[in-house]
């Protein structure tokens, strides 16, 4: 069978359009947490320790898991809206 790129961008580009959506909100939890919430300031000696700062429940954070959640619905709600 022979591979035809233009038949590959429909496939190609819905599977990056969703992974993006996806990344997006990860990031924008990411820069909001270190920027706003922690004004820059990390403590890295207790990134290490099992029971430190940066420690949750059973290694996931209830919050984030949430707000990822929540932007992810949003996200699949208003994705028709273009700007």
């Amino acid at each position: 069978m022979l591979v035809q790129p233009w038949n590959l961008f429909e496939i190609i580009v819905p599977a990056l359009l969703i992974v993006g959506g996806i990344l997006a909100s990860i990031v924008g939890i990411l820069v909001v947490d270190y920027y706003l919430i922690r004004k820059r300031r990390v403590n890295v000696t207790a990134l290490y320790e099992e029971n430190g700062q940066y420690h949750y429940w059973h290694g996931l954070n209830i919050a984030g898991f949430y707000l990822g959640l929540l932007v992810e619905l949003s996200h699949s709600y208003f994705r028709t809206i273009r700007f």
